[in-house]
């Protein structure tokens, strides 16, 4: 095409990419993205030549779509020794509430849990009697079965924690996938089960 637009006929358009590996041009010019990185690609019309960059970004992570409403189990390190922390929520429109608990050594703290989730992005806010609060912020792994991340607040500062879903009740469909013609009817029945 010309600089308006218009197609020109009789000409061939050559397309090439400097790195294959990571992005490859058809003879269309359509450009697919192989691998994560730069790459140029190269247009070549009678003798003219004209370029473009072209950045192959990483897949993001899939979002998890599966609520968080079960119970979280975990360990962190408190003066050279392993604290088991457990929390025991319910997520309903991306809020998060339950309880939270803490084992360290033959007394357990427990108190109530609040917070949000913003795609991947977990945050939960606890509090103890007697002490200030304090939140976990962590990112939820692919599958949905575990938050990794940093508690702050209360004398923490960046305090690794990662917790696991060891369990979670959930209300399963019969089935996925229904196809329903026009003025008929499908029965679904609705199993509500706990997954381990």
């Amino acid at each position: 095409r010309d600089a308006a637009g218009n197609v020109l006929p009789g000409r061939t358009t050559t397309w090439a990419s400097s790195s294959p590996a990571v992005a490859s041009v058809s003879p269309a010019g359509l450009v697919t993205g192989v691998s994560t990185g730069p790459a140029t690609i190269t247009a070549s019309v009678a003798g003219v030549i004209g370029t473009a960059s072209v950045q192959v970004a990483p897949v993001p992570p899939p979002v998890v779509v599966k609520p968080l409403t079960g119970t979280w189990a975990g360990s962190t390190v408190i003066s050279g020794s392993s604290v088991p922390v457990e929390y025991t929520i319910t997520e309903s429109n991306a809020s998060i509430a339950g309880t939270n608990k803490w084992t360290v050594g033959s007394t357990i703290f427990s108190g109530p849990v609040s917070g949000s989730r913003n795609s991947n992005n977990v945050s939960m806010t606890s509090s103890f009697p007697g002490f200030s609060p304090f939140t976990f912020t962590g990112t939820l792994d692919g599958a949905g079965n575990g938050i990794t991340g940093v508690i702050n607040g209360s004398g923490f500062v960046n305090q690794p924690l990662a917790v696991n879903r060891i369990s979670s009740s959930s209300v399963m469909t019969s089935h996925r996938q229904v196809t329903v013609p026009n003025g008929q009817g499908h029965f679904l029945n609705a199993l509500l089960g706990k997954r381990r």
